[in-house]
């Protein structure tokens, strides 16, 4: 093993163990009681109507509803042919995969507990990772 890899691993090690207690504390907490921005609202594609936040459909959220992990299965597939080591290569795979159903399984619960029946509406129409045809 060289030290790129030894690097890269440590990294990731690292990022789980520091990200790990802060989604946990903001799981718990409601969308309705955390104070969001007006740049946050924006990143997420959040209106803020009467205090209530409602998703705005346009752009990467019309098509899928989880462009950023769309993107990070992208990485993790051309990462095996951008490095020599296979080995590392396919590691990201293994490290984002199980990240990715935990993830997504609670932000759905967490969107459909906020926003209910136009979130089921907006799941009929739009793909989750693999745009709808």
């Amino acid at each position: 093993m060289d030290i790129f890899t030894v690097i890269y691993f440590a990294a990731l090690i690292i990022e789980i163990v520091i990200r790990a207690p802060v989604d946990r504390k903001r799981r718990q907490e409601k969308i309705s009681d955390r104070r969001v921005s007006t740049q946050e609202k924006v990143l997420l594609g959040l209106l803020s109507i009467g205090g209530f936040l409602i998703p705005i459909i346009y752009a990467a959220y019309g098509v899928i509803r989880h462009p950023m992990y769309t993107s990070q299965f992208l990485l993790v597939f051309a990462q095996p042919l951008l490095l020599q080591n296979w080995i590392a290569g396919w590691s990201g795979l293994l490290a984002f995969v199980p990240f990715y159903f935990l993830r997504v399984q609670a932000e759905e619960k967490m969107m459909l507990d906020s926003f209910g029946g136009q979130y089921q509406e907006y799941k009929k129409k739009v793909g989750g990772v693999i745009p709808k045809l």
